[in-house]
């Protein structure tokens, strides 16, 4: 019987730590998902600096390489 009051004990108190925890865990993934929505198109749009080398799909496909490794 005493281990069910400890269990309740560690319900009230874990219940809410639970669900601000999950609160911030939604707006942290929410804020990099935003950043990846936003800054979608760089990898794949030309690079005004290659201008002059007529900067083509395989240089972008570099350039997206790049950004992973």
């Amino acid at each position: 019987m005493q281990a069910h009051y400890l269990f309740v004990a560690l319900q009230s108190v874990g219940l809410p730590a639970l669900r601000v925890i999950s609160v911030i865990a939604v707006l942290v993934f929410a804020g990099i998902g935003t950043c990846i929505y936003r800054y979608r198109h760089q990898p794949f749009e030309r690079d005004p600096k290659l201008a002059e080398y007529q900067d083509g799909p395989g240089i972008r496909h570099i350039r997206l390489l790049s950004l992973l490794y």
